[in-house]
């Protein structure tokens, strides 16, 4: 998950907040859909940085 730091989101810091809630401890999302969910709801503001994104899964052994 990104949080843009040159501006900032929200003033209450809530707009990301159901995202935020779905990271795992390592700070990631639990599946490529959610980060794919998060990047479309992010990039629908006009204040957004844009750019080539990508998503990358990452595979922790257990």
């Amino acid at each position: 998950m990104l949080i843009p730091r040159w501006h900032g989101t929200d003033e209450e810091g809530t707009l990301f907040l159901d995202h935020f809630s779905k990271l795992n401890r390592h700070g990631l999302f639990p599946t490529a859909q959610e980060a794919e969910t998060f990047l479309k709801y992010y990039l629908s503001f006009d204040w957004t940085e844009t750019g080539d994104y990508e998503i990358a899964e990452v595979f922790l052994p257990y």
